[in-house]
């Protein structure tokens, strides 16, 4: 992600107090695997779900995610796995509250069909997104359409293609801007849950507010991979 800063040179000079000096480029990714552990289905109708952090780590290769960290929640069927709480005694209460959310908003973007599909068949996913310019928080709109490929007894192969959209409800900021991206899904039709999922994506934004103008580039991209297997009963 590219950030520039323009404004006047009383802006520009109280930025560069902060330690801002434009562009600012930031480059984040991780490598993070894990193991998650399903239970049996429940009286509400929801599967008991527990993953582990086996390694999570940024581009430099430093701990993100402490190994052994656990998060506990529920699934059901057509759906992600739902997280309500990070069991960690390496992380205070409110890094805990934090990562679950980013984690939630992570899932969020990935969706199943509820019925069947021929295929060319197309299904759509909205969500919202908020996403922070500097000290500006600008609100998006995440749209994904699924369109089925191709699919045999076992899996179902999808093309994504992905839609940002600016909310502009606050009035006292100016803001224009978008995106787009794509991707592919595999999903194991006999368990509801993605094999493999890749995007990569772009995002162009400007905001203008209290006299402060800022224009940001973003693109990324994610890869994961799953496999799964059946718990072997003890002996």
């Amino acid at each position: 992600m590219v950030m520039n800063y323009h404004g006047d040179d009383s802006v520009i000079s109280a930025l560069k107090k902060r330690g801002i000096v434009s562009p600012v480029t930031y480059n984040r990714g991780m490598d993070m695997r894990a193991t998650i552990t399903s239970g049996r289905l429940n009286a509400h109708n929801r599967i008991p779900v527990e993953l582990v952090f086996n390694k999570a780590e940024d581009i430099d290769g430093n701990t993100m995610i402490p190994a052994g960290t656990k998060m506990a929640g529920s699934v059901v069927r057509y759906k992600m796995p739902v997280y309500d709480s990070v069991i960690s005694d390496q992380m205070d209460q409110d890094t805990k509250r934090t990562f679950l959310e980013t984690f939630k908003n992570i899932l969020a973007e990935i969706s199943f069909p509820v019925k069947r599909m021929a295929i060319g068949d197309t299904f759509k996913f909205v969500a919202p997104l908020n996403f922070a310019l500097g000290d500006l928080t600008i609100k998006l709109s995440f749209s994904t359409v699924y369109t089925l490929r191709s699919y045999d007894a076992t899996i179902a192969n999808f093309d994504i293609d992905m839609t940002y959209t600016l909310n502009k409800d606050d009035s006292a900021m100016v803001a224009s801007g978008g995106g787009s991206g794509s991707g592919v899904m595999v999903l194991d039709l006999k368990n509801d849950y993605p094999l493999k999922f890749t995007s990569a994506y772009r995002i162009e934004l400007a905001a203008n507010k209290n006299g402060v103008f800022i224009t940001s580039n973003i693109s990324g991209n994610s890869d994961s991979e799953n496999s799964i297997y059946p718990v072997k009963k003890p002996q």
